[in-house]
């Protein structure tokens, strides 16, 4: 800021010495001649009126405080078509004020130095301005490149003019989205197959993530972050990211195909989605920038991820993020008390929007959540004689036969008497 200050006041001086230059070689002496003329109208009775030329000291005054006008503009005001807006009404004034002092008064103030001043000073705030502009976008580029694409950068200077940046809070969605058994996949490949599985699984999935108007946070290990409604806005944020993790869930049967052909395991993941208020902006430090988003809400995302591939699911979402989503049919997958939590937490897997799912998948869809009515209602072999069924038909989701599990644990040892549904997870 002081660096700002200084350059503005030897502007200053700098425009002073100029206009002053004008008034001595009085460049535009022909056209305060005219204006003068034009001025004669308006005066009083010829024979009562008479001028002179004002002191030099109040002609300096008044193109001074022309000049400091024009730098209080640049100083305050951001936007600049209003600078412009201020500028013309600056000068128009400034004439306006030396039209009346000679009607009224006689006193001639020259035009040509304030006429000089006004316009040096008028060129000098927008090369202000324009480095101002340069100068955020290149703050904005350097923070933002890592974690938007170019157009999305673009689109932040343009919208968010105002914004600086810095941590805020807000109604987000955050996304985690990462291979299952990571550990244990990564233990049997060579440093070098290693190094070409994760880029090839984050590559594709940040690609999902911006194709779908996200914010790449970080990668954690093979583990990709992001989130939705900011740096800019975003009314659908949490429809936007389902989507983005539905696309994510049908594009890693690519991948682990490919990972298939090169001798490798086959390619799972597990992604938690969670809506809710949490800090973002610049959260890095002097030596290292880093948009991010912090909070309760961003942990609760990194649990759902945990949950999904415990409950060998693709997906799961949490209930916020589900009221969000207008049209998405979605299988409820459990209700779960998290550890240090009191509240239970429902958890959910998207399988589609309307009209994406067929009819003998909504069938099923059916048939589970009245298997699921029987269990929560403590029916336990009703409900087993629905989850069997539903397991043989298919064998690939191992919900089903994760509640028959559970269901054969509480027919050998049925629950406490008022028994809420509830599971509880132990450990994170």
């Amino acid at each position: 800021m002081a660096l700002r200050v200084r350059h503005d006041v030897l502007l200053t001086v700098l425009l002073f010495g100029l206009a002053v230059a004008a008034q001595s070689f009085q460049w535009l002496a022909p056209l305060e001649a005219q204006v003068q003329l034009a001025c004669q109208w308006l005066r009083p009775a010829p024979d009562s009126f008479s001028s002179y030329p004002a002191p030099a000291v109040a002609a300096a005054a008044a193109t001074l405080l022309l000049m400091l006008a024009m730098i209080a503009l640049a100083l305050l005001v951001e936007r600049a078509a209003w600078r412009r807006a201020g500028a013309v009404l600056a000068l128009a004034g400034f004439a306006a004020i030396l039209a009346w002092s000679y009607v009224r008064f006689g006193l001639v103030l020259p035009l040509s130095p304030a006429l000089a001043a006004g316009l040096l000073s008028f060129a000098a705030i927008e090369d202000r301005a324009w480095r101002k502009r340069r100068e955020r976008r290149r703050r904005i580029v350097r923070l933002l490149a890592p974690h938007l694409p170019a157009g999305r950068i673009d689109e932040v200077g343009r919208k968010e003019w105002r914004a600086d940046l810095g941590c805020e809070s807000r109604e987000m969605t955050v996304l985690f989205c990462g291979p299952r058994d990571f550990a244990s996949l990564s233990e049997g490949l060579a440093p070098r197959d290693l190094a070409t599985l994760v880029p090839t699984f984050l590559g594709p999935m940040t690609r999902l993530v911006h194709a779908h108007r996200g914010t790449l946070d970080r990668y954690q290990g093979a583990t990709l972050v992001a989130f939705w409604g900011a740096p800019t806005a975003d009314p659908q944020h949490a429809e936007n990211a389902v989507r983005a993790a539905l696309a994510m869930a049908r594009g890693v049967g690519e991948l682990s195909d490919g990972c298939i052909a090169r001798g490798w395991p086959p390619l799972k993941i597990g992604i938690g989605i969670h809506t809710g208020v949490m800090s973002v902006g610049d959260l890095g430090s002097d030596f290292r920038p880093a948009y991010a988003a912090m909070g309760q809400a961003v942990d609760l995302g990194a649990r759902l991820e945990i949950l999904a591939k415990r409950h060998g699911v693709a997906i799961v979402i949490s209930q916020s993020t589900l009221t969000q989503v207008p049209g998405l049919i979605a299988r409820e997958v459990d209700l779960v008390r998290l550890r240090g939590k009191m509240q239970p937490l429902s958890l959910f897997e998207p399988l589609g929007f309307v009209g994406e799912v067929d009819a003998p998948a909504l069938a099923r869809l059916a048939r589970y959540h009245h298997a699921l009515a029987l269990y929560r209602a403590g029916h336990f072999a009703e409900s087993g004689a629905v989850f069997r069924p539903l397991a043989d038909e298919d064998a690939d989701c191992p919900l089903h036969r994760l509640y028959l599990r559970r269901i054969a644990h509480y027919l050998a040892e049925p629950p406490p008497a008022g028994w809420d549904g509830v599971w509880s997870i132990r450990g994170k």
